[in-house]
């Protein structure tokens, strides 16, 4: 019995004894930052490759020709996802997501126009929702502007593209 108890201790010091010794520096790249080189004396083309946190991610109780009804009561107020200069800085746009056996929407995504407590009225003046079902994830994210990317103290004209076709030329 005697014998047991100073081999477990011999045993927990062998095992972890050099692991409280030894110092391990950990390097890792930056979470949420991309480096690229660019071409000197030359027209380079760079877009912001991270869209925004999301605002809500829910489901769709219905969708009629560009208003989309949001499961539940997500109880927003009337225009909230609308840009109003001075008392709302951002445009949304709404992703749709996956939902139903087949989707040809996922992956599309449409401006918000209006919302009402549980509604999305979105752009569709080149598209539709037709094949939006019940239960099909949507996410709203506001979409970058110059001023929230560059983090500008005065306001400038939104650029309202997706962030994968948001794209600025320098030329150097």
């Amino acid at each position: 019995m005697f014998l047991k108890s100073p081999l477990l201790i011999v045993a927990v010091a062998c095992i972890g004894g050099p692991s409280l010794l030894a110092q391990t520096t950990v390097t890792t790249d930056p979470v949420g930052l991309t480096s690229t080189s660019c071409l000197g004396n030359s027209d380079t083309y760079l877009g912001i490759p991270f869209t925004r946190p999301p605002e809500f991610t829910g489901t769709v109780q219905s969708a009629n020709a560009n208003t989309l009804t949001i499961n539940g009561a997500p109880g927003w107020a009337n225009n909230q996802f609308v840009y109003a200069a001075g008392t709302q800085s951002k445009h949304y746009y709404v992703l749709i997501g996956n939902g139903g056996a087949t989707n040809p929407k996922e992956g599309h995504n449409y401006a918000v126009m209006s919302n009402g407590s549980s509604t999305l009225t979105v752009d569709t003046s080149l598209d539709n929702l037709i094949g939006v079902v019940a239960n099909t994830r949507v996410t709203l994210i506001p979409y970058w502007t110059q001023r929230q990317y560059f983090l500008l103290a005065t306001p400038v004209s939104p650029l309202r593209l997706p962030p994968a076709l948001l794209l600025t030329k320098l030329s150097y």
